[in-house]
């Protein structure tokens, strides 16, 4: 049996004259608890420290200019997953390669897994992660550029120091109402699930399945200036088969990927 108590407060603003959709938790706490079967060790527990979202709604959101997170406090955490989308290769749009991730307290990211939605460019989720991060109170997130951009953060105890499990990936350069993130099974008991969405335009109604918790998620910005995006998350108490698929409004390509990561 999972348990947990999320609350968070989103709210929005305008930051250095591009106004932005901001997800602001001021208290938020996920015990995510698997019950023992038959006694043996303490149960793996997985505790959600902070989170935070930041969606590009300025127009245009086609510049280099770089999008920064509002501030959250990640103390305590040894796993930060960050769900980031943009525009991967649009032709005239000023958002050309390198395409680099960061944080205010300097760690070094790794990738789980990158998928586009149309095979070579236009959309692009990259799911990152760092284990045993530098972290603290005022910590923020930053992409390059714009480039429709959106970046997700969910910040966690609970990880083994090489945390990545199984990972997988699926995408539809046709439009869809639908996208499986790729089905992959755990290899251990405990593994925390996280699955992140990139869809190519305004939808509404966004859902996953496959009893994932819906962290944040957002239809695209107003005006259409950046992609639908998304980011969930589940502890399994016993490794199992796991393929959620995300679910919308208004036919849209998009893709969706999945990794898992063990705890301690």
């Amino acid at each position: 049996m999972i348990k947990w108590a999320l609350a968070a407060l989103s709210t929005a603003c305008v930051l250095t004259g591009a106004a932005y959709l901001i997800g602001m938790p001021t208290a938020v706490r996920a015990n995510l608890v698997q019950a023992p079967v038959g006694g043996g060790p303490p149960p793996p527990t997985w505790t959600l420290k902070a989170n935070t979202f930041l969606l590009c709604a300025d127009n245009p959101c086609n510049t280099n200019t770089s999008i920064t997170t509002p501030p959250i406090d990640t103390m305590g955490s040894d796993l930060i997953v960050a769900d980031v989308t943009f525009f991967a290769n649009p032709p005239g749009a000023g958002c050309s390669t390198p395409n680099v991730f960061g944080d205010s307290k300097g760690n070094t990211w790794s990738t789980a897994k990158t998928v586009q939605n149309n095979g070579t460019s236009d959309g692009q989720l990259n799911l990152l992660y760092v284990q045993a991060p530098t972290v603290g109170s005022g910590h923020t997130f930053n992409f390059n550029k714009e480039c429709f951009s959106s970046i997700y953060v969910l910040a966690f105890s609970g990880s083994v120091t090489s945390p990545l499990d199984v990972t997988n990936s699926g995408s539809n350069a046709s439009t869809e109402t639908s996208q499986a993130s790729g089905s992959i099974l755990p290899t251990q008991n405990g593994d925390l699930i996280i699955t992140g969405l990139m869809g190519s335009g305004l939808v509404s109604g966004i859902s996953v399945d496959s009893s994932i918790i819906q962290a944040n998620a957002a239809g695209g910005g107003t005006p259409n200036e950046n992609y639908t995006t998304g980011l969930g998350y589940f502890a399994q108490s016993t490794a199992a088969t796991i393929n959620p698929t995300w679910s919308w409004t208004t036919a849209r390509s998009a893709a969706a990927a999945v990794a898992s990561f063990k705890s301690h």
